[in-house]
């Protein structure tokens, strides 16, 4: 995808985060934005929502219609004005081989709904004390995806993580790659 005539490498993570107050969210409400406000209240972060790029598509898990692509400079113009979006770039190039499963595995994906409930859990076992999460994430079984477990799994079948935490929300995601000095945010 092209930012600034700069092309983003395939693997590429897409953040979106915003400042949604509670006013914000009473006057648009939606159920996306009812996730925006659990996420944001829950994790104490921004970032409420992250999409992967390949072949200059964002692929992303949406609560509605799920799993979808659209070109990411499309998406950026349907964004609403409290949206912002970072950009986490890997730090090594994914050879063709790897660049194709990428896009196999992605294109997989499409149509597959929204894993509503695990995607709300995930939210709220934040707030719950840990020795109650590992319970709970026991508990969790779906082939629906959300948004960072979409995300996740893509690099784990690259070969680029070893395990996908059952409860994982954006800013989880950010943190794990960047531990894992996989990504760099792009400036």
């Amino acid at each position: 995808a092209k930012r600034r005539n700069i092309i983003m490498k395939d693997g590429t993570i897409t953040a979106f985060s915003s400042k949604l107050t509670l006013g914000q969210f009473l006057r648009h409400f939606s159920i996306p934005n009812i996730f925006r406000y659990i996420i944001h209240v829950s994790t104490k972060s921004t970032i409420e929502h992250v999409g992967i790029l390949c072949n200059d598509d964002n692929y992303e898990a949406l609560v509605s219609p799920g799993v979808v692509k659209e070109k990411l400079l499309i998406k950026l113009r349907h964004l609403s004005s409290y949206t912002k979006v970072s950009y986490y770039e890997l730090n090594k190039e994914l050879t063709q081989e790897q660049r194709f499963a990428l896009f196999e595995d992605l294109e997989s994906q499409l149509g597959k709904q929204y894993a509503f409930g695990e995607a709300l859990m995930s939210a709220i076992d934040n707030l719950l004390p840990r020795f109650m999460r590992k319970k709970r994430a026991k508990k969790l079984k779906t082939k629906k995806q959300f948004c960072s477990k979409l995300a996740a799994y893509a690099y784990k079948n690259l070969g680029l993580i070893d395990v996908v935490p059952r409860n994982l929300s954006p800013q989880e995601l950010i943190d794990l790659l960047l531990e894992k000095k996989l990504v760099t945010k792009f400036k």
